[in-house]
């Protein structure tokens, strides 16, 4: 039970914010453990290969194998390639959430599915991109086969990059993301045809949904809201102070417009890019306010979530930005505070992991 939270990763890592991750600072000595007491790596339920763990390939193939209790992986594709060429996915019996990293091409994700994938039970697949990942015409010589029947019931796309989509990804890998209970994709684009056609395929499924992307408020958000299926939904609010006070205001009006029967969220975040500063706040109190008086009217709301996005590199113009304590006793959420709903995060994505602290 103890490991059982405990997510161990194979290099040294800054990491001394996140209370469930232990890094191993020297990693020939965690090998060197795993070696010395095959037993004990049963314990290990959660392990990350991060990309400069690339030169240990040789210590993980051999340790790996012991560690059969596995229960999610994180991984880069290339090194995934070669692990698992002499490693058996089928080794790990309750490995249930599979995060690949660096993924630099289509066609090496094609080759890594049809090699390693076939025979195994995930339920929670986590893809990578690249920051260089782009698709081609060419990258598709002939028809691909279909990808594993995975009984998946969360899927996580990150992809940073400024320009590239993802379509004959998604594309390839609509045939098992059907039954999603969790979805999660962040990209730097706006909402593409093959996303929506992906959320739109499992409105009748999905609990949980986190987008990087401003929801159409007159039509998918309202639908969204009240199927009576949702459990947990992430809105990201717009950049620009006129384009989110025009936001805020259409929000309040869905809420006010909803029955309140008709919701079944129990939790709503609100991601608030980390360029919000106090000026804009004081702008947009009275706005805050107005959605916040909206959002009392649900009894079954259990958890109203203030996501503050987290920029390393803020600036001189730090002093001005808003800060997590800002928002925990701002009057606008006075409500929400009284009613004890109310929940200020702070929120930075790392290596596919979304971190809440």
């Amino acid at each position: 039970m103890l490991f059982d939270r405990i997510t161990v990763i194979t290099a040294p890592t800054n990491t001394s914010i996140f209370n469930t991750i232990f890094s191993s600072q020297n990693p020939l000595e965690f090998y060197s453990f795993i070696l010395a007491n095959p037993s004990r790596a049963q314990l290990f339920k959660h392990l990350k290969c991060p990309p400069q763990a690339a030169n240990q390939l040789g210590n993980i193939r051999a340790v790996l194998p012991l560690c059969t209790q596995l229960r999610s992986l994180t991984v880069q594709v290339a090194s995934a390639q070669s692990i698992f060429a002499q490693v058996s996915l089928r080794s790990f019996p309750v490995l249930r959430k599979l995060v690949l990293t660096n993924v630099l091409t289509f066609p090496s994700l094609i080759q890594f599915f049809e090699s390693i994938l076939d025979g195994i039970e995930l339920e929670d697949l986590s893809l990578l991109l690249d920051d260089t990942y782009a698709e081609q015409p060419a990258d598709i010589l002939e028809e691909p086969r279909a990808p594993p029947l995975l009984s998946l019931r969360a899927f996580s796309l990150f992809n940073d990059n400024q320009t590239s989509t993802s379509p004959m990804l998604l594309d390839y890998l609509y045939p098992i993301l059907l039954r999603l209970r969790r979805l999660v994709i962040r990209t730097n684009v706006f909402l593409s045809p093959d996303i929506a056609q992906l959320i739109e395929a499992n409105t009748r499924t999905l609990k949980s949904l986190d987008l990087s992307y401003i929801f159409d408020l007159s039509d998918l958000f309202p639908r969204l809201v009240s199927n009576r299926i949702s459990r947990d939904l992430v809105v990201h609010l717009p950049i620009l102070s006129d384009e989110l006070a025009n936001y805020l205001v259409a929000l309040a009006r869905v809420f006010l417009e909803l029955d309140p029967a008709s919701m079944s969220l129990r939790c709503i975040s609100f991601l608030i890019t980390s360029s919000y500063t106090l000026v804009d706040l004081g702008h947009h109190c009275d706005l805050w306010a107005r959605l916040a008086d909206a959002l009392c009217r649900f009894p079954h709301l259990e958890v109203i979530s203030l996501l503050l996005e987290v920029d390393m590199d803020s600036g001189p113009l730090s002093s001005w930005l808003i800060r997590k304590k800002d928002l925990e006793v701002h009057p606008a959420f006075e409500n929400l505070r009284t009613d004890r709903r109310l929940q200020v995060m702070q929120e930075q994505i790392i290596d596919g992991r979304i971190s809440r602290w």
